[in-house]
């Protein structure tokens, strides 16, 4: 069955009053959780989706209008398929724009095909100014999924990054590679098989003003192995990332931990610096001291466009356009004499002085094309064309 909905205003604003922040989208809820030092946990929780499908099968989204919302805008959880979601807008929503696909076991291991996540197509879309309330939420988020394609939209101040792709730091792959500073192979279960990441593309969109609240994000921001094999890679191909806050240290294509089997071809990063540590101000005389205090390392140097803590590797660059070719990673992995992330391969890459050294043609087909009849020209808001000058590169004042 096909359906395709109406224009529509969804308005009006909802929290959670479990809110709780947690990396891309997902929550922890309640008291059974051992301190986390580096950012991984098995048991999260969903944030609610204004509109939510499970199972949902050949349904368009198209000239819609997602405005004034909390939680996640559009949520496609398990076997979402066939499922197009085009040319709407994306504003002022609390989490993500859009996520697809979850974190249970059905999700990253499904015992049926019904319950895969495949063929679904992010396209046209115009997202900013959301992750709102969850700044650690991406604008889109694909947990897993088979032959997904992203493509051609533009994403602008977002918190964090403007789309995220994978779960899991590696520990869901065949194998349980340990992805994470601190984590042990099948911690969280013993698998011999990997997820359904496969055929998977993000094509020619364009991020603006991204990273704007945190800092460890990117453009686009991957985890854990992407494909069955290096035949089959995750495809990032003509996306234009520019105008990162200064300050955020980040990695501009960050392939973080356990991220395996990627091509990035064609992609361009202007306007992006460095940016630095910080992990907030100190503590006050008489606050618990629960982790260990990172804030020692604020204003250190962080990021490049290129890196990931804990990659594996297997991650072809080819014909990019960027300052440097310098993988950065802040925390390499040895093991069994091989040393993380391997098998990285460079050809044809281009050093940029700015956005006059890319070619037009990548920059004119990155992100909208069109502007959808049904949506208003007061609504439909570009972000400008031209990288803006950044002031903002220093560390952050520290708090009084």
């Amino acid at each position: 069955m096909s359906l395709s909905l109406p224009v529509f205003l969804l308005s009006g604003k909802w929290i959670s009053p479990e809110r709780s922040r947690w990396r891309c989208t997902f929550r922890l809820v309640g008291r059974n959780h051992g301190p986390v030092l580096w950012g991984h946990d098995q048991n999260t929780v969903r944030t609610h989706g204004n509109l939510r499908f499970a199972f949902a099968h050949s349904i368009t989204f198209q000239g819609n209008i997602f405005e004034h919302l909390g939680g996640v805008g559009l949520d496609l959880d398990t076997g979402g398929q066939g499922n197009t979601i085009e040319q709407n807008l994306f504003t002022d929503i609390s989490s993500s724009a859009i996520v697809l696909s979850g974190t249970s076991l059905e999700d990253s291991h499904p015992s049926s095909p019904e319950q895969v996540t495949q063929d679904n197509t992010i396209t046209g879309n115009l997202i900013h100014d959301v992750a709102r309330e969850y700044q650690d939420a991406a604008g889109i988020f694909v947990v897993f999924g088979t032959r997904t394609l992203i493509e051609n939209n533009t994403i602008y101040n977002v918190p964090w990054s403007a789309i995220a792709m994978g779960w899991g730091w590696g520990l869901l792959d065949a194998g349980m590679f340990p992805g994470n500073p601190g984590a042990v192979r099948g911690e969280w279960g013993t698998f011999t098989t990997p997820p359904p990441n496969s055929g998977n593309k993000i094509l020619r969109n364009h991020f603006y003003a991204w990273g704007n609240i945190l800092w460890d994000t990117g453009a686009i921001y991957t985890q854990g192995q992407q494909g069955t094999s290096a035949a089959d890679p995750l495809l990032i191909e003509g996306n234009v990332a520019t105008n990162k806050r200064g300050s955020a240290g980040s990695n501009v294509f960050y392939t973080d931990g356990g991220s395996r089997y990627i091509d990035l071809k064609d992609n361009v990063s202007v306007n992006n610096p460095v940016g630095v540590v910080y992990f907030g101000p100190p503590s006050r005389p008489g606050d618990p001291l629960p982790y260990p205090p990172f804030f020692v390392a604020n204003c250190l140097p962080y990021g490049a466009d290129i890196g990931g803590c804990v990659t594996y590797g297997d991650i072809n660059y080819i014909g990019n356009y960027w300052t440097s070719s310098a993988f950065y990673t802040p925390c390499p992995y040895m093991e069994d004499g091989v040393t993380y992330p391997t098998n990285l391969g460079f050809s044809n890459n281009h050093i940029i002085g700015g956005i006059g050294d890319v070619p037009p043609r990548l920059l004119d087909a990155a992100g909208v094309q069109t502007k959808p009849d049904s949506i208003p020209a007061d609504k439909w808001i570009l972000p400008p064309g031209e990288p803006a000058e950044q002031t903002d590169t220093g560390c952050p004042p520290a708090a009084s």
